[in-house]
C-alpha cells in the first residue's frame, strides 16, 4: 500500500462533514462526500485566502467555539490537493482558498509503537476497510477499518 494511492481517494471530493471542539477537545474530522475521512489528533492550522482563521489552539466551545465555527467552513468545498512532507506534516488545499496545514508531532507516552493511540492523523477509506494512520514516531502504519478487536 502506497500513502499516497491512499489519499488521493479523497481528491476532486466535497467536504460534507467537519467538526472539532466539544468533547472531542481539538481533534478535527474532515468527512468528504464519498465517506472517506481524516481524524487530525495533532496540530493542526485552517487559512483562508492566506490569514489564519482558527487553529486547534482556539476556542473549542462546542458548536459555537472559533474552532468549530470556522473548520464548517470547509463544508461543500471540494479538495483541490495536497502536499505531504517527509515528516507527514500534510497541508489540504481547498476550493476558495482554503487549506489546512497539519503538523505531526513526536508522541512518546505509548509503548506500543505502532498503536492506533500513538497517532498523529488518519486517513480512513471504510469502503475499502483500510486506514493508513502516522505514528508518533513519523512511521505510517496500515490497519483495517473494521478492526474487531478491543
Amino acid at each position: 500500500m502506497n500513502i499516497h494511492n491512499l489519499l488521493s481517494k479523497a481528491i476532486g471530493k466535497t467536504v460534507n462533514y467537519s467538526r472539532t471542539g466539544g468533547g472531542a477537545g481539538s481533534i478535527l474530522v474532515i468527512e468528504f462526500e464519498n465517506k472517506t475521512f481524516y481524524t487530525i489528533n495533532c496540530t493542526w492550522r485552517i487559512e483562508y485566502k492566506g490569514t489564519v482563521i482558527t487553529t486547534s489552539w482556539d476556542d473549542g466551545t462546542p458548536l459555537i467555539g472559533c474552532m468549530n465555527k470556522n473548520v464548517e467552513k470547509l463544508i461543500g468545498k471540494k479538495l483541490l490537493s495536497y502536499e505531504l512532507s517527509p515528516q507527514y506534516d500534510l497541508k489540504l488545499y481547498f476550493e476558495n482558498d482554503f487549506v489546512a496545514n497539519i503538523f505531526c508531532s513526536i508522541i512518546e507516552h505509548d509503548p506500543e509503537e505502532d498503536s492506533t493511540y500513538n497517532c498523529n492523523w488518519d486517513f480512513s477509506i471504510p469502503e475499502q476497510d483500510i486506514v493508513g494512520y502516522i505514528t508518533g514516531k513519523y512511521k505510517i502504519f496500515y490497519t483495517k477499518y473494521q478492526n474487531e478487536t478491543i
